[in-house]
């Protein structure tokens, strides 16, 4: 499930920690799901790179997240295609993952699994 907030000017401030949370109802039992967000400095740009490198250049700075949501949301608008991309995506998926001690969560497939029933006022669901 993907979750972002709507196109808002909110003034998040570097260095500071900001906890978010939402529920998730999986076969009629809930669910909390949280997290944490931490602003970083800016980023070079990465218009032009192909989303391997951009996934790569995110990953490197520390920012997994952001790494592993290009690649999931490119798995999961291109696959078959993703996995015949001479596997680079799949590759760096699983290099990721790997690298948060992810290591079982990496060897499994994607699938369409979840609706999304109703959002709160501000958040856009994908």
């Amino acid at each position: 499930v993907n979750v972002s907030l709507a196109n808002r000017d909110l003034a998040l401030e570097e260095g500071q920690r900001y906890k978010w949370s939402f529920q998730v109802y999986c076969a009629e039992t809930p669910d909390f799901v949280e997290g944490w967000i931490y602003p970083v400095a800016a980023m070079p740009s990465v218009n032009g790179l192909t989303l391997v490198e951009q996934a790569h250049t995110y990953a490197n700075a520390g920012i997994w997240q952001d790494a592993l949501t290009i690649l999931a949301n490119y798995q999961q608008a291109n696959y078959p295609q993703a996995q015949a991309d001479d596997g680079r995506v799949e590759v760096e998926w699983r290099s990721l993952l790997q690298s948060v001690g992810l290591d079982d969560l990496a060897a499994q497939p994607f699938v369409a699994c979840c609706s999304i029933e109703s959002v709160p006022d501000g958040f856009v669901a994908n």
